[in-house]
């Protein structure tokens, strides 16, 4: 059975490459673009080009909260990274999406969304927190340079104004992609598509640039561990996932470059940091600071607390 409004592309082991005949305006005019993996359990993924990148300036958190919001509304499982975000949901789930992406947001999504991300940035999750220390740190001046979840001085005045006019500026067609799990028919995918507006993105992705040489910083947090983050060379394998592949196909269309699209979230690499291990550049994220103080002196070890880093 066809279906008009979609267009189904089946992905196999290699990224999708976006024909030359679909131009931007055609991509954002045209059906909603869907990929499909096979897996036991059913499973929808609504894929969203609205990551941390896209913040305003000084609204660090501004998409993280917005996608937290929704995502409450629509009981999805949230996923926010620096160029795209998911939602992820049971094949049941799919009309409370699309109500949670065509209704106007509120003061209690809001509310939640904003809760959501102070207390990502506030955890005591080592990874977590050295994810959020190394794009502070280590990307530095680049929309790449803060903490997903944005700053702790920014969050609580996000705006309801501001989340609105986020949503209504990113949630588009040329920046949304569906990503389906198992036996999922696509047929329901229809009220997604009509919550979606037929329009083009308001900016463009980010260039991405290798971050300069950053000396070392030793953050100090209530964590059970030690981690590092450092920056990794952009060729992570790519994702075998249904989400992972309707993120890379939307990045395909900007970047151009398969490899570079199906590996581009990964700004900031983190591992278990072994006992008695001295790295020279990264972020290192501890509860004890104590061995590294006595090299503060030094002009390339820099140690403070998560707060004042993620401030």
């Amino acid at each position: 059975m066809k279906f008009a409004w979609l267009s189904l592309l089946v992905l196999g082991c290699r990224p999708y490459q976006r024909p030359a005949e679909m131009p931007p305006l055609q991509v954002a005019q045209g059906p909603l673009r869907v990929v499909r993996v096979e897996a036991a359990s059913p499973r929808v993924h609504v894929v969203v080009r609205a990551g941390s990148a896209y913040d305003p300036p000084s609204r660090e958190g501004l998409a993280y909260v917005v996608a937290r919001a929704l995502g409450a509304r629509a009981g999805a499982d949230v996923r926010v990274g620096p160029e795209w975000l998911s939602f992820s949901f049971p094949a049941d789930g799919v009309a409370r999406m699309a109500e949670a992406l065509r209704a106007p947001l509120d003061e209690e999504a809001l509310a939640l969304g904003r809760a959501a991300a102070l207390a990502e940035l506030r955890g005591r999750d080592c990874t977590t927190l050295a994810q959020a220390a190394g794009a502070a740190w280590l990307w530095a001046g680049h929309p790449y340079g803060h903490a997903v979840a944005g700053r702790l001085s920014v969050v609580p005045t996000l705006s309801l104004a501001e989340a609105q006019a986020f949503r209504d500026a990113r949630y588009v067609r040329d920046a949304v992609a569906i990503g389906l799990e198992g036996a999922v028919d696509p047929a329901i995918l229809a009220p997604i598509e009509a919550a979606v507006p037929p329009r083009l993105s308001r900016s463009v992705t980010p260039a991405v640039m290798p971050s300069p040489s950053r000396p070392l910083m030793v953050v100090e947090a209530p964590v059970d561990s030690t981690c590092v983050a450092t920056v990794p060379s952009f060729r992570a394998p790519a994702g075998s996932g249904a989400a992972e592949q309707a993120g890379e196909l939307l990045l395909d269309d900007v970047f151009g470059d398969p490899e570079l699209a199906s590996s581009i979230e990964h700004v900031v690499t983190v591992s278990s940091l072994a006992d008695g291990e001295r790295p020279t550049t990264g972020v290192i994220v501890t509860a004890d600071a104590s061995p590294w103080r006595s090299l503060e002196s030094s002009p390339t070890v820099y140690v403070l607390d998560s707060e004042e880093l993620l401030r």
